[in-house]
């Protein structure tokens, strides 16, 4: 299908069309099973039920007949598959000798018993106005029903399966194992629908794990084996703090560099409200907080910082003319427009085209560079309205050098480190001097 089709729509459309046909499927044709597919999906979590007592055949029916459907109904789940064990089988051994003494044939053996395995539709009884639904039922419920089969032989006798043949309640070829801590296990893998929450699927089969354990046999352990969500969780919680630790940084980075609380308290405010304001527009879009969003954030953090810094360092230029709080912010503000616009726009026009790629990778990069333009805009809005707002109230000229007030500030050891960041920026400046002069002399 286009990648553009609403798959829940086409899935309708597919079971439609395979259910219009299924009369036209020869009989030994199961059911078709029609899923919703995910080349990309993992399984949410996977569950190992073991026992010292029980044996495998015994826990991979009960995990297939009774734990599935209840799993199953997990709100968000797709499907559960079991794997491990050993799967029921009935087996039918036939011996040659006997069969040839008996006349029959390998094929008469299985169209018996195909032709007994049966339930079937016996139509309609109707008498007045009443009607009752036929139907035949005809499975084996016991592998000592399958023995006492009469089977009819080429001569025309009739004889029992039993006497040409042993049935063996036994279990199919174990082709797939499961262990877990070194035992025997049945394995159940949970997976979830296209459009579901993995971390909602994974929290309430936690909250209802003793539920299910309630309904185990006497002996029989079930636990968790794995669950993908834990890495979800673990990197989105990583991602959330890598945002803060970077507002943090530039907070002290400004302070050293200025000396001023209220200058990166103004920071402190700005950067944030630019970076929750664009989840307005994120939810609005039908986004959704992954990694792909995160990562944008992250991405996008530079250039909130960067609008913030050169405002606020021109509304400080100002400030040591002479300036009072308000005119420096105006002025500082209004000198800087191009600047702010020219900074920001180039994650515009970089961003938008990866947002609107198509294909696969273009469903992957969507969230990631709309998110990325959402975050823009909002820190464009900020840098002409927020932050020149927080600097006329919270900025003041500097006052005048006390050297009692220089001495007391001296002993402190954040004012310490100020000054020794403005003993190497004038280095730095100087350095340069010399440097540009130099260059300068030899045009």
């Amino acid at each position: 299908f286009n990648l553009s089709e609403d798959v829940n729509v086409k899935f309708i459309e597919v079971k439609d069309k395979v259910e219009a046909i299924l009369n036209d499927l020869p009989d030994a044709v199961e059911k078709p099973v029609i899923e919703k597919y995910d080349p990309l999906m993992q399984p949410v979590m996977d569950l190992v039920l073991f026992s010292e007592t029980v044996d495998g055949r015994d826990l991979y029916e009960f995990a297939d007949k009774v734990l599935k459907d209840r799993f199953s109904s997990v709100n968000g789940v797709a499907s559960v598959d079991v794997y491990g064990g050993k799967k029921r089988q009935i087996n039918v051994v036939l011996d040659p000798m006997l069969m040839k003494q008996h006349y029959v044939v390998i094929g008469d053996v299985i169209e018996s018993i195909r032709a007994k395995n049966r339930n079937i539709p016996g139509g309609l009884l109707e008498k007045g106005d009443m009607s009752l639904s036929l139907r035949f039922m005809g499975e084996f419920e016991d592998p000592g029903d399958i023995e006492e089969m009469l089977i009819v032989s080429r001569d025309g006798r009739s004889f029992p399966l039993k006497d040409i043949a042993s049935v063996q309640d036994s279990f199919k070829k174990v082709e797939t194992m499961s262990h877990f801590n070194g035992r025997d296990a049945v394995g159940l893998s949970l997976t979830k629908v296209s459009d579901g929450n993995a971390i909602d699927i994974s929290r309430e089969i936690r909250r209802r794990l003793d539920e299910f354990r309630a309904a185990l046999p006497e002996g029989v352990s079930l636990e968790i084996a794995t669950d993908t969500t834990q890495f979800i969780i673990n990197e989105t919680n990583d991602t959330y703090w890598n945002i803060i630790i970077g507002i943090l940084l530039t907070v002290v980075i400004l302070y050293l560099f200025t000396g001023q609380v209220s200058l990166t308290f103004v920071a402190a405010i700005v950067i944030p409200t630019s970076i929750i304001s664009s989840l307005l527009l994120v939810d609005a879009s039908g986004f959704t907080i992954n990694m792909m969003t995160l990562l944008a954030m992250a991405t996008v953090l530079g250039t909130l910082i960067a609008n913030a810094i050169v405002i606020v360092e021109n509304v400080l230029v100002h400030l040591d003319k002479g300036d009072n709080a308000v005119d420096a912010a105006i002025s500082g503000t209004r000198e800087v427009t191009a600047a702010i616009f020219a900074s920001a726009g180039t994650n515009l026009v970089v961003f938008l085209p990866i947002a609107s790629m198509e294909g696969i990778i273009g469903q992957f990069f969507k969230s990631f560079g709309m998110t990325v333009v959402y975050a823009t805009l909002f820190s464009i809005l900020a840098s002409f309205s927020l932050t020149p707002m927080l600097c006329g109230l919270f900025l003041k000229k500097k006052p005048a050098e006390d050297p009692d007030k220089r001495k007391r500030a001296s002993l402190n050891p954040f004012q310490w480190m100020v000054t020794v960041t403005d003993k190497m920026m004038a280095f730095l400046k100087s350095e340069y001097e010399k440097i540009f002069r130099l260059i300068f002399r030899f045009p």
